[in-house]
């Protein structure tokens, strides 16, 4: 099948190939007549020239014949200029060469082939594909996620009595228990059947590892840290037990940047203060110390007493 478009194009170039030379032509030979008609203006037209001085009259004849001999090859030029312009040459025949042109695109076609018969096409040759299509835009819709669970509903009106059920069948209990030599329970139930509810009694363990020797008064040692405090030391190989010894010890005044345990004793403020655990508090403020002295207040002044004669 022919695309407009491209005969359009085609075409197109075919008619400028075959104007374009003449209308170069034409386009040459009017600016030729233009130029000659400028420069004849320039003769007919002459510019105003100084005025001269008053001179005898002149014959009118003899100045008609000097200025036709003054013209005359300037005239002739022009003459010959003219001539020389050839006619405007006929343009070709614009409608034919289209026709022509057409005719010939049209005859380079190939003649088309007939087609081969279509087969017809039932619903059900046409439902896989459609299916298909149907699942494909259903699995691209997302998921609705579920909505808020609703409010209670009202508690209805009671219902009509019902019948009288049928009497129940007796209840089962535990006649008897036994514990057998492997210590296993068995129970016998009150409509006759057996119950083995596996060992209730554990059998006896292995014989445990004889332990270590405990230390004794010979390994015992007394000693005292670096603040005075009596300490209590077992020591027997690398085995090495110490324990502190409840006491008070005097540690002298408090001071903050010191750290006292339970049992050292400070003075703080004129009184005796005494740790009741761990502490690094100060004495009046923290509930780690107990007063133990208060300080005394303080005596009147001494007044002078006369002994004898003096």
């Amino acid at each position: 099948m022919i695309d407009p478009q491209v005969f359009g194009a085609e075409l197109a170039g075919i008619v400028k190939g075959a104007v374009a030379p003449l209308l170069a032509r034409i386009d040459a030979q009017a600016k030729q007549i233009e130029a000659l008609e400028r420069a004849a203006e320039a003769h007919r037209e002459p510019q105003d020239g100084k005025d001269g001085r008053d001179g005898a009259d002149a014959d009118p004849e003899q100045v008609a014949a000097l200025v036709a001999e003054k013209m005359a090859p300037q005239l002739e030029a022009m003459q010959a200029a003219i001539d020389a312009i050839s006619e405007a040459p006929e343009l070709p025949d614009i409608p034919g060469m289209i026709s022509d042109a057409v005719a010939k695109a049209v005859a380079e076609i190939p003649s088309p082939k007939d087609g081969k018969d279509g087969t017809s096409v039932t619903p059900e040759d046409v439902m896989p594909a459609l299916e298909k299509r149907v699942d494909e835009h259903l699995a691209s819709i997302p998921a609705p996620k579920d909505g808020r669970d609703g409010i209670d509903g009202k508690d209805g009106a009671p219902g009509e009595r019902g019948e009288k059920g049928e009497p129940g069948a007796d209840g089962v209990g535990m006649a008897g228990a036994l514990i057998d030599r492997n210590g296993e329970l068995h129970l016998t139930m009150t409509d006759g059947k057996a119950l083995a509810l596996g060992a209730v009694v554990g059998k006896d363990g292995a014989p445990g590892r004889d332990g270590a020797d405990g230390l004794g008064f010979e390994d015992l040692e007394f000693i005292a840290d670096e603040q005075g405090r009596p300490l209590a030391k077992f020591q027997r190989g690398d085995v090495v037990k110490t324990f502190r010894l409840p006491c008070i010890i005097d540690r002298g005044p408090y001071k903050a940047a010191g750290s006292y345990q339970k049992g050292d004793a400070v003075s703080f403020g004129g009184s005796l203060w005494i740790a009741q655990g761990d502490t690094a508090e100060r004495p009046e403020s923290g509930a780690g110390w107990r007063l133990a002295v208060k300080k005394g207040r303080d005596g009147r002044s001494a007044e002078k007493v006369k002994v004898g004669d003096a």
